[in-house]
């Protein structure tokens, strides 16, 4: 079924057609949710939130190719949340510094490399973070991070390409 329909039926109260959707969409938010939060189980607990929020109030969305950019806010606002959260347990990853002097393995030169990009998006502003992994990690193109953000589609377009070129830099490539 058309996506479009399924929205509208969504906010008509269709709990499956809600459900159809969400499978359309849970891969890409919680690979947002992810990059941002760095933490699996607070990545879940995001789109969790996000999806509830979601189901409560998908019926006064007015248009339904609005849905994309409605629901990606929804997520945003989930993770600002969970961020907090984890500013105010302190949570931060731990770093065992003892295995330094060992050989990586694969799995570790992985870990590596994504702590590395990681710290290099550390480096960029909020907005501008968001931006690079609404583009990178989602796929999304500059109008609709423009959509989300409320940025105009230019301004998502040089500020991405500031970004990456700064990213590049950080990260040594």
């Amino acid at each position: 079924m058309d996506e479009n329909r399924l929205i509208t039926l969504a906010t008509r109260g269709d709990g499956d057609a809600f459900c159809e959707i969400y499978g359309k969409y849970k891969d890409r938010l919680y690979r947002y949710a992810y990059y941002r939060l760095g933490d699996a189980y607070m990545a879940e607990d995001a789109v969790s939130d996000c999806i509830l929020e979601a189901y409560r109030g998908i019926g006064k969305l007015k248009e339904p190719a609005a849905f994309p950019a409605w629901i990606f806010r929804i997520l945003r606002r989930c993770v600002s949340k969970k961020l907090d959260e984890m500013i105010k347990q302190k949570n931060v990853i731990p770093f065992d510094s003892a295995n330094m002097d060992e050989k990586f393995s694969e799995e570790e030169d992985a870990i590596a490399r994504r702590l590395t990009v990681m710290e290099a998006l550390g480096r960029l502003g909020e907005e501008d973070r968001e931006i690079v992994l609404m583009a990178t990690v989602l796929g999304q193109t500059s109008n609709e991070i423009a959509e989300i953000t409320g940025l105009a589609p230019g301004s998502v377009r040089s500020r991405l390409s500031r970004d990456l070129s700064k990213l590049r830099e950080l990260i040594g490539e």
